[in-house]
């Protein structure tokens, strides 16, 4: 579960990034669920359904998730390095095939089609421009 959860992470945060200008400023998971803390100006309560959407509909495309490692002047030239300690020198990058990169250490799984159905359980507004998104794989 821990894999698909965390696939699942990756596409929602490129979504969230890329389509509404929003940050992720970090992130904590058990095994059944992922919180993200986010900042953005976009009201993500409004578009709850349509993010659904989206994540569910990168899922379905069966898009193949490779793991590569870089060193870390490599990596900083196609990837977000923010939280990834200056004290790492080799950066493993995981790429879902024809939608994103991002530098992670954590489980993956081969194929977006292992993850299941994304469902969002809550998005609670935490101040003016910070959100707290919870969401399962069903």
């Amino acid at each position: 579960m821990k894999e698909r959860l965390h696939t699942a992470d990756h596409i929602l945060s490129t979504i969230l990034e890329e389509k509404y200008n929003t940050k992720s400023t970090g992130m904590t998971s058990d095994e059944n669920m992922v919180s993200v803390n986010l900042e953005t100006e976009t009201d993500l309560r409004a578009i709850k359904d349509q993010l659904e959407k989206e994540v569910n509909d990168i899922i379905r495309k069966e898009l193949d998730v490779k793991m590569y490692s870089l060193s870390r002047d490599e990596a900083k030239k196609i990837v977000d390095m923010r939280f990834i300690p200056d004290s790492i020198k080799a950066i493993t990058i995981y790429e879902i095939v024809n939608f994103n990169k991002i530098a992670c250490a954590g489980p993956h799984v081969k194929n977006t089609k292992e993850i299941g159905k994304f469902k969002i359980i809550e998005i609670k507004k935490k101040g003016r421009m910070r959100y707290s998104l919870k969401f399962t794989i069903e």
